[in-house]
């Protein structure tokens, strides 16, 4: 599987929009000068049309002060729209689909090219793994975990989760994301579909009920800043949905660079080893647990039975190491990155 888009919010010009429902029109707020919108009014006052747990909303942005020139429809598209095709995300083939579907809903229509010329914000990108068992989802949680770099600041370092309804690590917030903060998440897909009432309903709807267990690393692109960050185009290049198509068209896969580059800003150096290289005591006792236990089961029992941070950080690493050398599914040096190891590992394996 390859990364993909997976929602995004969508600022169309109401000069070229035709309304056909007239409620609409009457459901605006205000942008602030600087931009802002508040979350709290517009999830009030929006037009939301939930069917099978797909949602899309609307709402009207009125500008206030010199921010904006002219009066906006804002959009809430996300991917659930592609129905049976939901895992293979937006990009250049598909977008035709989401467009018509959003053009049958009756609210308003809007021109093709003018729907591909918008400017989009807060764009969810996604790329999903395959994984063995749950046991293996929780062992690949934990390697993030252990390569997360370590910060006492908020809204910075990883938050995990580890529950039979939500397993998975976050990393920064939505709304406090920063460029070199962004916000990320790796978070089982097939335990979402489980327990997530809207994502229940959609999976009844459209077969997705019998899911194998699934990763999915999320991360966000807030705006066309941050996009410039990310990719170095030229600032004068707008960020419309015509813009990220492109990025998922080419053979460099650019969505995917993307989403490694803003999970490494979260990743920590191991930095040099200055032993002999020989196991130390610690590894050499995870060497005899791997003899009858598989990796995932051996970081869950490290990481519940070990109270001290920095003990149960040494022994993950410990267990990454011992087996990246038994199995050889990734190449694991001490002197380098250790985020080589841990995408080497995920990105790999489809």
């Amino acid at each position: 599987m390859i990364a993909s888009i997976d929602s995004f919010k969508m600022r169309v010009p109401l000069s070229v929009v035709h309304f056909y429902d007239s409620q609409l029109i009457d459901r605006w707020t205000y942008v602030s000068e600087c931009g802002v919108i508040d979350s709290s009014d517009f999830k009030h006052r929006r037009i939301k049309h939930d069917e099978h747990g797909i949602k899309t909303s609307f709402l009207i942005e009125l500008p206030r002060g010199k921010y904006q020139k002219e009066k906006q429809l804002t959009i809430l598209i996300n991917s659930k729209l592609l129905a049976k095709s939901y895992f293979r995300g937006i990009n250049y083939r598909n977008w035709t689909v989401i467009y018509e579907r959003i053009m049958n809903l009756g609210y308003f229509h809007i021109k093709p090219i003018d729907f591909l010329s918008a400017h989009i914000t807060d764009v969810d990108i996604k790329r999903d793994f395959r994984a063995s068992s749950r046991q293996e989802q929780e062992y690949i949680v934990s390697m993030f975990k252990a390569s997360t770099k370590a910060s006492q600041e908020r809204d910075k370092g990883a938050k995990v989760f580890n529950k039979s309804s939500n397993l998975g690590i976050m990393w920064s917030t939505r709304d406090r994301a920063t460029n070199s903060n962004p916000f990320v998440k790796l978070y089982a897909k097939d335990l979402d579909f489980k327990h997530q009432p809207d994502s229940q309903r959609f999976a009844h709807k459209f077969g997705h009920t019998e899911l194998k267990p699934i990763l999915r690393l999320e991360a966000t692109i807030k705006d066309k800043r941050h996009f410039h960050y990310l990719t170095g185009i030229e600032k004068d290049v707008p960020l419309t949905l015509n813009t990220l198509l492109l990025q998922s068209k080419g053979k460099v896969r650019d969505l995917d660079l993307m989403l490694q580059k803003m999970t490494k800003q979260h990743l920590d150096y191991v930095g040099q080893r200055t032993s002999t290289g020989k196991l130390t005591a610690s590894e050499v006792m995870i060497k005899s647990c791997l003899q009858i236990a598989e990796p995932s089961e051996v970081a869950v029992l490290i990481d519940r039975f070990s109270n001290d941070r920095h003990q149960r950080k040494r022994l993950l690493d410990g267990l990454n190491k011992i087996t990246a050398i038994v199995n050889k599914n990734f190449d694991y040096d001490y002197r380098t990155d250790r985020k080589l190891s841990v995408f080497k590992y995920l990105f790999d394996r489809d």
